[in-house]
């Protein structure tokens, strides 16, 4: 794809979704994404504790923009940690799949760490997720390390990710 190619499907992304901070009614809509998304989904206490008592957290979610439905389609959560930004997770509805919006609500994520001062982001995925782990490196994360025995249901080693965010401007 060229330069423009990919300037068009960035467009087309923002223009079709619409990234605000997560709220306490829009757990529900998450569980489904989260349940649908991961073999071990966090449960509902985990994004309620995100929303009202982490400091560190900045959870968001994706809407379609131009419709009436104003469903989650997406989500993601990170911490920004004094220099550093951990993305802690992550996931799109099926039905929003490879158009792009996890790499958005990565790029937004990546954005709210730069803007805090961070110098570095770091996440972890499932040793086999391929897919994930083409997006993040395309990105320009690298991996860092692996965690063995990481995961459970099914046991798993995950690939720990790191990018650089000094060097890069907004």
């Amino acid at each position: 794809m060229t330069l423009k190619g990919i300037r068009q499907v960035k467009d087309d992304v923002r223009s079709l979704y619409r990234l605000e901070p997560m709220r306490m009614e829009d757990i529900g809509e998450v569980l489904h994404i989260e349940q649908t998304s991961f073999t071990h989904p966090w449960p509902e206490e985990a994004f309620a504790e995100e929303i009202r008592k982490n400091a560190f957290s900045h959870p968001m979610v994706a809407r379609l923009a131009s419709s009436e439905e104003r469903g989650v389609v997406g989500y993601c959560v990170k911490w920004v940690v004094f220099n550093e930004l951990h993305v802690q997770n992550v996931a799109v509805h099926p039905q929003h799949r490879r158009r792009g919006l996890a790499r958005h609500l990565l790029e937004e994520a990546l954005e709210t760490g730069k803007r805090s001062g961070c110098r570095a982001a770091f996440l972890e995925v499932r040793e086999s997720n391929k897919i994930a782990r083409h997006v993040y490196e395309s990105m320009g994360f690298r991996e860092a390390g692996k965690r063995r025995s990481y995961y459970s249901n099914p046991p798993e080693h995950a690939i720990l990710y790191r990018k650089n965010l000094i060097d890069e401007g907004l």
